[in-house]
């Protein structure tokens, strides 16, 4: 038997009380089942957030979801230091860097101009494979450990990233589009807190043609 705690990742008054009230009623229904319906053995009610604000909630069993891939369920709410890795990097190489003159225009729309001589560099990683488009231009990926900033809109195939402050990044360097690579890290919820979303939504629309490696530590 189970359900669902919808507002258990918010700190709000209201979503304490209503959660608690969730927790209570659940309880009831477990107890009724129990008496009558020896035979159901498990009953779970909270996901990520629920496991660490309310452990009553628990019950026999619990559904740990984004917390498996090391995201926090709070972010970017202080109230849970959870200490979780990030165990899912999304990773793409620059593929072309040009130097363009101040005054050119980046991507669709041309709403990003360059006020400087810019070495922009070209990643082959766009929306279709799970860079949101809703990323703002001036959103730091990561190239040498060193913040790479989002020139223009994310296509569908390709995005355009400032490089003039990284002069030793070279055509097929590493860009960090999340994640942990090395020493660097670029936190999955801060890319979800810069496009108006939730970490659940960047891991499940990475597209099919994004190559997966899996990784064993001993």
């Amino acid at each position: 038997v189970l359900s669902h705690l919808s507002s258990a990742d918010s700190h709000s008054p209201e979503a304490v009380k209503y959660t608690k009230a969730q927790i209570d009623d659940f309880s009831l229904i477990v107890k009724a089942l129990q008496a009558q319906m020896p035979s159901v053995r498990y009953f779970h009610l909270a996901g990520s957030a629920g496991m660490v604000k309310y452990p009553e909630a628990r019950f026999n069993s619990a559904r740990p979801g984004l917390m498996l891939y090391g995201a926090n369920p709070f972010y970017p709410e202080k109230l849970a230091k959870l200490n979780l890795d990030p165990v899912m990097s999304l990773v793409s190489r620059i593929c072309l860097i040009k130097t363009l003159p101040q005054g050119s225009r980046i991507s669709y729309g041309g709403k990003t101009i360059l006020k400087r001589t810019s070495r922009v560099g070209v990643v082959p990683a766009g929306y279709a494979d799970g860079i949101p488009r809703s990323a703002p231009p001036g959103f730091e990926f990561l190239v040498k450990g060193k913040p790479a900033p989002l020139l223009g809109v994310v296509t569908m195939d390709l995005i355009m990233v400032d490089l003039t402050d990284i002069p030793e990044a070279k055509p097929g360097d590493e860009i960090l589009l999340f994640g942990r690579e090395g020493r660097s890290e670029l936190r999955v919820e801060k890319l979800a807190q810069a496009c108006h979303t939730i970490s659940y939504e960047i891991f499940t629309r990475l597209g099919k043609r994004v190559k997966r490696e899996y990784l064993c530590s001993e």
